[in-house]
């Protein structure tokens, strides 16, 4: 189920399940896959289902490094690219991101993608789910903050 980019007032929330690593390879993607399918099969049961999610995945967005001219707090974006993620991440009323532990900390893709944006994000729900060999909790406590 697609998120509804309407922009007014629904009971229905949009959440964007995040695929939090660009890796050709990695483990996010069916990791994300199966939280869809999970909340799809729980909301399908549900007599008052209020969401709908769609899973977002960094790798289809090909955001070059942090590169606007202002801080996002204070500007409006410039290029293309940062409009294009801003009006996706709009669409959402909450998040899930699913992440990857890298070296103790979370992807720079990641990182790249938040920081592009900040009123999108702000004040929105967000559950944080982490794997690595080592269970991805110093990711999941860095996303926390």
């Amino acid at each position: 189920m697609q998120a509804n980019p309407t922009s007014g007032p629904s009971l229905t929330k949009a959440i964007g399940i995040i695929v939090g690593s660009t890796r050709p390879a990695c483990n996010g993607r069916p990791i994300a896959s199966w939280v869809h399918k999970i909340v799809l099969q729980h909301s399908a049961g549900s007599s008052s289902n209020t969401c709908c999610y769609e899973l977002v995945d960094l790798s289809q967005w090909n955001l070059p490094l942090f590169d606007e001219p202002g801080v996002p707090a204070r500007n409006p974006p410039v290029h293309e690219h940062t409009k294009a993620w801003q009006a996706k991440v709009k669409t959402f009323d909450g998040f899930v991101f699913v992440s990857p532990q890298y070296n103790w900390g979370y992807p720079a893709a990641l990182k790249n993608a938040i920081d592009y944006l900040y009123h999108e994000w702000l004040g929105k729900p967000a559950v944080v789910i982490t794997y690595g060999t080592r269970g991805g909790g110093k990711a999941a406590a860095q996303l926390q903050q």
